[in-house]
């Protein structure tokens, strides 16, 4: 809480608390390291500016990298079976993800409550939903997503995007909306409830 953190060659297994990893109000750089089996959330980061680079998630419970109020820049990083979230960021964060993948999740990239997510080079096989933007929390806003360069397959849902949220796909903007996105998250339809 509060200070500067820097966590490198490290790994993380076999994690029952509510989240592996939870930083507040820091600065941190998360590098060359890896969460495996996790019973809830892997990395959880609120009001913080970091770096994650070379990082892997693997069999995470709920999500794997989650921001709320902050900065993040993501970077050539693994993502595999995720029950829930595999990158999430909300409560006006901005996020930047390259050079990653993600296979075998529930939710690939979401961006909600006036977040704005920068996706490049990024390759999503077999989730769910691949990208989703949305509104979550009355007191803030619609979400933004734009990705370029890349690669989606074996997705149910390429797409789920709310109204009054953005998104642009190989600069391609996307106008396929649906109302009350939240209503078909957190395991009522996709993802999983929030286990505590």
């Amino acid at each position: 809480y509060g200070g500067e953190v820097t966590i490198n060659n490290s790994e993380f297994r076999d994690l029952y608390s509510e989240d592996a990893i939870n930083t507040f109000r820091n600065k941190y750089s998360f590098s060359n390291s890896t969460i495996e089996n996790t019973f809830s959330d892997a990395f959880d980061a609120d009001f913080c500016f970091g770096s994650i680079n070379n990082c892997s998630f693997i069999n995470c419970g709920n999500d794997a990298v989650d921001i709320s109020g902050g900065n993040l820049d993501l970077s050539n990083t693994y993502f595999s079976i995720v029950k829930d979230k595999a990158i999430s960021a909300g409560e006006e964060s901005v996020m930047t993800v390259s050079n990653c993948i993600i296979e075998n999740t529930s939710l690939g990239i979401i961006s909600k409550d006036l977040s704005k997510i920068s996706a490049n080079n990024t390759t999503l096989s077999n989730c769910e939903i691949a990208y989703c933007a949305f509104q979550k929390k009355g007191e803030f806003g619609p979400a933004t997503i734009v990705s370029k360069l890349s690669k989606e397959s074996d997705c149910k849902k390429r797409q789920l995007i709310e109204f009054g949220s953005t998104m642009s796909l190989n600069d391609s903007v996307i106008n396929e909306f649906e109302y009350n996105v939240i209503d078909y998250l957190y395991g009522n339809i996709y993802g999983k409830a929030t286990v505590k």
